[in-house]
């Protein structure tokens, strides 16, 4: 008899725990402890994906505003109190909505979501502060008191795998309408810009570099001493994302997860001015010019930095100013 099935099938598995032990914990991380810019996959839902869903709040003072993201197999139709607020037909795209023009002033609010199957959350919000959320597949009691824990659908939504642009990408704008999306956005946002550092901004001052640099292997050219530079600052906003702002994000602290993000996004901006004024665009006005860029930017956090001078010391660390 062949074991040669067994032996296939065990080489099979070793990649892919591999492959696990490479990712870590992205690999079961939500959207938002990525880096994104602008566009994410939604996959943090807490509403289930339902056939028609309409519901209807009695608030208990006039509506000050309200916000919605949806998504739907056939796109997405919302009608609120009778007007329509959307039409969209492409299902490769999560939706989302300012509400307030079409609440604002009532006490009775009635959605209409269609054409065909729908996932849908978002909030009402009245004249004393009190947040109606809403979702469907969901069955809350509102309005809700501050930092309440909402319960996810008995079987919230997930998008599948997706098969091109026109397929079910489920692709969503970056959202702001309340702490719990702004935190999120927040830190997916930072994340993007350590992402850019490393991957874009570090990569031209490799790249873009004068032939003498090259062949002289100096550890004291321009834009070795930018790239050690913008090492420190890098690393402790990564960290405060990381063990502080995320987890905060987690636990429903959301006010302090957004302070926590821009706490790390302000301890980036030496390491962006870093590397974007030894930069290409850079050295080519300074070649116009006869000197390198010096921006208007101080930040006594970092000993390259400390200057009696609003600007920055580049000759501290080493660059020329």
């Amino acid at each position: 008899m062949s074991h040669q099935p067994n032996r296939t099938r065990r080489l099979f598995v070793f990649p892919v725990l591999f492959t696990a032990v490479l990712m870590g914990n992205s690999a079961f991380a939500d959207w938002w402890e990525q880096p994104h810019d602008k566009w994410y996959l939604k996959d943090d839902w807490k509403a289930g994906e339902v056939d028609g869903y309409a519901p209807t709040f009695t608030l208990q003072s006039n509506a000050t505003g309200g916000w919605v993201v949806a998504w739907g197999n056939q796109g997405v139709e919302l009608a609120v109190n009778g007007a329509s607020v959307m039409k969209e037909v492409d299902r490769g795209l999560v939706y989302n909505a300012d509400l307030t023009p079409f609440v604002r002033g009532a006490r009775e609010v009635k959605l209409q979501f269609g054409p065909g199957r729908i996932v849908a959350e978002g909030e009402l919000v009245d004249d004393r502060g009190r947040r109606y959320p809403f979702a469907s597949g969901c069955d809350w009691n509102v309005p809700v008191a501050p930092g309440t824990r909402l319960a996810s659908a008995a079987k919230p939504y997930r998008p599948g795998e997706s098969f091109g642009a026109f397929h079910v990408a489920h692709n969503g704008l970056l959202l702001r309408y309340n702490d719990e999306e702004r935190g999120k956005t927040a830190i997916s946002k930072t994340l993007a810009r350590i992402q850019r550092l490393r991957d874009q901004s570090i990569f031209f001052l490799r790249r873009f570099r004068p032939a003498e640099e090259i062949l002289s292997f100096s550890p004291d050219t321009l834009w070795r001493r930018a790239e050690r530079f913008s090492a420190m600052p890098v690393s402790e906003a990564e960290k405060i994302l990381q063990e502080q702002a995320i987890p905060a994000q987690k636990e429903g602290r959301f006010t302090n997860a957004i302070t926590l993000a821009d706490k790390a996004g302000t301890l980036l901006a030496p390491a962006e001015l870093a590397t974007s004024t030894t930069g290409p665009a850079c050295r080519s006005m300074s070649r116009r010019r006869g000197k390198f860029c010096q921006p208007c930017v101080h930040d006594s956090r970092y000993p390259a930095c400390r200057s009696p001078t609003p600007r920055m010391n580049f000759r501290k660390i080493g660059l020329p100013g």
